[in-house]
């Protein structure tokens, strides 16, 4: 069991909602809502090609992989799907390659990115708000560990469709203003939090 950090805010932007329900309405516990993964990168087939060399099995993402090696396997199959006039949609997102090819070309982007593919059933993550904009945070837990789900959008602008990847997570409790105001925040968009923060939170769900 391991606990991590993340902030729901693609492009450095808090989302409003993120602690909102389905309906709308504030989250109770129990409640299970999708989140876009921080930095997301994958797509069918780099599952399969992750697969392929060993990165994935029945358990999920093989956790502390070698990066450089990583980075190769993606930007080979990257550069396959690029000649593709069918498939290479899975890397156009938001109507060009230049998001995904960002993402692996970032050492940082894809190690957040990975982290947050390769976590465990029953890991638990502390989604916090921004200051100023959405000062609570809540406790959530991992359920399937690879019941990822792809979300495909249009873009109002020139009917191109794209996709994101988000994951389920279910809500445990929202952290007391004090518990939260205790909790170191990172700039990153995901991380695994430090001893003492994950002992406080343990105190929440044993």
């Amino acid at each position: 069991m391991s606990f991590y950090g993340m902030h729901d805010a693609p492009g450095g932007g808090q989302l409003t909602n993120t602690f909102l329900n389905r309906d709308g309405m504030p989250l109770n516990i129990g409640d299970k809502k999708d989140f876009l993964i921080p930095w997301y990168f994958l797509n069918p087939f780099f599952e399969e090609t992750l697969y392929r060399n060993g990165f994935l099995n029945n358990d999920g993402y093989c956790q502390n992989p070698d990066f450089t090696v990583l980075k190769q396997i993606l930007q080979n199959a990257f550069d396959f799907l690029s000649e593709s006039p069918v498939n290479k949609k899975w890397i156009n997102v938001h109507g060009d390659n230049g998001y995904i090819q960002s993402i692996l070309d970032s050492k940082n982007k894809l190690r957040q990115a990975y982290m947050a593919i390769s976590m465990r059933e029953g890991d638990y993550v502390y989604i916090r708000g921004k200051r100023g904009i959405l000062n609570q945070g809540w406790l959530f837990r991992v359920g399937r560990s690879l019941d990822f789900k792809y979300k495909w959008f249009k873009n109002p602008g020139n009917g191109s469709e794209y996709y994101r990847q988000f994951f389920t997570l279910e809500a445990v409790c929202r952290v007391t203003p004090t518990l939260d105001d205790s909790l170191q925040a990172r700039r990153a968009s995901v991380w695994k939090l430090n001893e003492n923060d994950t002992e406080s939170l343990k105190n929440l769900v044993n």
